[in-house]
């Protein structure tokens, strides 16, 4: 097979060559096309769990957060056999993750009875919060009490994560149709986008694992396997995260993969994750939520059920009564 230059400023196969020069490396993208759809039908397995036996107000949730592997699956085949899709499909890919953490805590305030009802809860528990805690609380630093004004700054940190992501990356598409922007490491203006956006990332990332630990033990009697569904959503966005940095390391520096470009080796990795974790998610998340009579979900934006007539009664006019 040739070796396309990986610098996707200079050359950039379109589909018929980009077929050519993978030659018999195809067929991972046809196993490719056979586990995203794998995904697809776990996936329509899961949504049809959610509408049969979970609780209106904890389907919309749910459904969302389960169509990330799927999402990721499709958009690496698109990238895997059209290179010049990669730079759009990388930007759909990174711009749903913390899409999908917001869901993922909307999730938690809905499935806990909202802000107010979860509050109540952790001050009469006197719940003890953590700054910093690794994986399967194996070390827990920087406690911390949680107060009505720190809940609500953890969850803008975790909301601002996605709104950054999507503004920074419609001013990068602004800027580099302006040919202010090029995408590579010596541009001052896509070196300060990147940046930012990492840092935004994992500021949302750092507050999502506090919110999460902290309401574990509140959620995990309501939500079945709820820490199980949190560490596959975070080891899934941390994998991908981590092997897109390596994979543009490898870019900017205009080192020449000897057999396939970075962006199709990067592709190859995602949809082998996104069917790895696909699977995990399809364990975890088949669960529904289990319901408690004695909460009512209507405080939380997402959740509002209207429980009675839209309008006020009217009074009834008596036409037969004389004047």
């Amino acid at each position: 097979m040739e070796n396309c230059s990986d610098n996707y400023t200079n050359y950039i196969p379109n589909v018929a060559q980009n077929i050519e020069d993978l030659g018999g490396w195809v067929s991972v993208g046809i196993l490719g096309g056979v586990t995203s759809f794998i995904l697809f039908c776990l996936y329509l397995y899961n949504v049809r769990i959610y509408i049969m036996e979970n609780p209106s107000w904890a389907r919309r949730h749910q459904a969302w957060i389960t169509s990330l592997p799927m999402a990721i699956s499709f958009l690496s085949m698109s990238s895997f056999f059209v290179p010049r899709a990669a730079v759009t499909c990388d930007t759909v890919k990174f711009t749903y993750m913390p899409f999908i953490m917001v869901q993922f805590v909307e999730t938690t305030l809905v499935i806990g009875g909202g802000e107010k009802v979860l509050l109540d809860d952790l001050i009469r528990r006197n719940t003890q919060w953590y700054r910093l805690t690794l994986p399967f609380r194996i070390v827990q630093l920087c406690p911390f009490t949680i107060t009505k004004n720190l809940l609500r700054w953890i969850v803008g940190m975790i909301y601002q994560a996605f709104v950054s992501q999507l503004l920074l990356t419609i001013l990068m598409a602004v800027l580099e149709h302006a040919q202010v922007l090029q995408r590579d490491a010596t541009n001052v203006a896509f070196s300060t986008i990147l940046i930012l956006n990492m840092v935004t990332f994992t500021v949302g990332l750092f507050f999502f694992n506090v919110l999460i630990v902290g309401l574990s033990a509140h959620l995990e009697s309501k939500w079945p396997k709820f820490m199980g569904k949190y560490y596959a959503l975070l080891c899934f966005i941390f994998v991908q995260k981590a092997h897109g940095f390596l994979i543009s390391i490898f870019t900017f520096t205009n080192y020449e993969s000897p057999i396939l470009t970075w962006k199709t080796l990067d592709a190859m990795a995602s949809m082998l994750e996104a069917f790895t974790f696909g699977i995990l998610f399809f364990l975890f998340f088949k669960d529904v939520v289990v319901q408690d009579d004695s909460i009512t979900h209507t405080n939380d934006s997402a959740a509002n059920v209207v429980e009675g007539p839209l309008l006020p009664p009217q009074p009834v006019i008596n036409e037969l009564a004389s004047p």
